[in-house]
């Protein structure tokens, strides 16, 4: 009964090592027998001991590491979304751009230097020889266009992961967009002027194609609001396709890294800019190698071409 009485402590109020084996006394002074270091070592108390700190351990693992996970998840599946809306406004405004271009700028551009031309061998023609010249005047009233700047803007300089060369390029889409309607105004300031003016029909085809007059002066304000509204449309061209080009690669890139850890995650959009590219109405590269060679891209030339 004494033994049983016996107040214990954890285990032992006191242990000695003798040579492989340990020696325990109890706090009521009754010493057990000697035990082996294995046998101590293998006993169900270290085993269970043991056991509980590692299972605690891989616990907290698993737990921070499904965390961190869920959180990885929820940055790609966001960063998707966002890459693929950007993709949707991308392409919204370069259908837009080259709607404008294909179907408005560039007939009226032609036409304009091709009568210019025309028009000046046909006026030196006519101081010798007296021949009469037909003029034409395309007045046709451009309206601004209209992008999803803002909301493309919204998207691109706050999403998650999104690439600084699609800053950039938004930030130049942006600009060369205020510089384009900029151009129209212009334009269409010096239509109006023409329309109300009461200037004979030979001083208006002088400021419509920039001629000098008899003193040798030119009005080149209509001239010079045509070529700045083909060159800053052009701009607006190249800019929307390398957007939209960074935009896709930046979204396939997000979706591909969160379909590793989701198979069931949602694709990103894809785009065939194929057609766009053989139309000829893509500005070439070699225009804007000062804006590239500050901004390199990361795409594939093969796949981009």
């Amino acid at each position: 009964m004494a033994f049983l009485d016996m107040r214990l402590k954890i285990l032992a109020k006191s242990f000695s090592v003798c040579g492989s084996a340990l020696q325990l006394e109890l706090d009521g002074g009754v010493e057990m027998g000697v035990v082996t270091v294995m046998d101590f070592l293998n006993s169900s108390f270290v085993s269970a001991s043991v056991s509980a700190l590692a299972g605690a351990a891989f616990g907290a693992w698993g737990a921070g590491l499904a965390t961190a996970r869920a959180a990885r998840k929820k940055e790609l599946g966001d960063a998707l979304r966002q890459a693929n809306a950007a993709v949707v406004l991308g392409m919204t405004a370069l259908d837009a751009i080259y709607s404008l271009k294909k179907q408005h700028v560039v007939p009226l551009f032609d036409e304009f230097e091709l009568s210019r031309r025309e028009l000046e061998a046909h006026l030196y023609e006519r101081s010798h020889s007296g021949q009469q010249v037909k003029v034409k005047f395309n007045m046709l009233h451009l309206s601004p266009l209209k992008l999803p700047i803002d909301g493309l803007n919204g998207l691109v300089m706050a999403g998650q992961m999104m690439p600084g060369r699609a800053l950039a390029l938004t930030a130049m889409l942006e600009q060369t967009l205020v510089e384009h309607q900029v151009a129209l105004e212009h334009r269409y300031r010096v239509i109006e002027e023409l329309r109300s003016s009461s200037a004979g029909l030979e001083e208006k085809m002088r400021i419509y194609f920039g001629f000098p007059d008899k003193e040798g002066g030119s009005n080149l304000m209509f001239k010079t609001s045509m070529e700045a509204l083909k060159l800053y449309t052009d701009d607006l061209a190249f800019f929307v396709v390398e957007l939209v080009e960074d935009l896709l690669e930046h979204a396939a890139n997000v979706a591909a890294k969160l379909r590793k850890i989701d198979r069931s995650a949602p694709r990103a959009l894809a785009a065939d800019l194929s057609l766009l590219k053989e139309s000829g109405l893509i500005p070439s590269k070699e225009n804007y190698e000062s804006w590239l060679s500050g901004y390199p891209t990361t795409r594939n030339p093969a796949a981009a071409s």
